[in-house]
């Protein structure tokens, strides 16, 4: 089984969380260009590397791969903005830091 997924962790989840519903959709359409039909309430219950063990632990699966992949598309709709979210990214793997906003991508075996 291959899951690839958005680490619950991010700035962008966490603020999602944070924030009411129904004030979703303005950011989305502003940084993604989205549709009102694209935005739907999510539950963040498999997003970290302990859940998707746990859940897949329970389902007779081990971990065989995992990574962490940063996600450089937040901002990715303009080119101005495109080019700063690149510039941090390569800053912070100069410093030797994670870039923030991150997905999950796991690879697990039925044992």
């Amino acid at each position: 089984m291959v899951i690839y997924t958005i680490n619950r962790w991010s700035p962008v989840p966490i603020v999602t969380w944070l924030t009411p519903f129904q004030l979703h959709h303005l950011p989305k359409r502003l940084l993604w260009g989205t549709e009102p039909k694209d935005t739907f309430p999510v539950a963040y219950r498999i997003n970290t590397r302990r859940a998707l063990r746990r859940v897949f632990g329970a389902g007779g699966f081990r971990e065989s791969e995992f990574g962490y992949l940063d996600d450089c598309r937040t901002l990715a709709r303009f080119r101005a903005t495109l080019i700063a979210e690149l510039s941090l990214w390569r800053c912070l793997r100069a410093l030797g830091l994670r870039y923030p906003e991150q997905c999950l991508l796991g690879v697990y075996q039925r044992t």
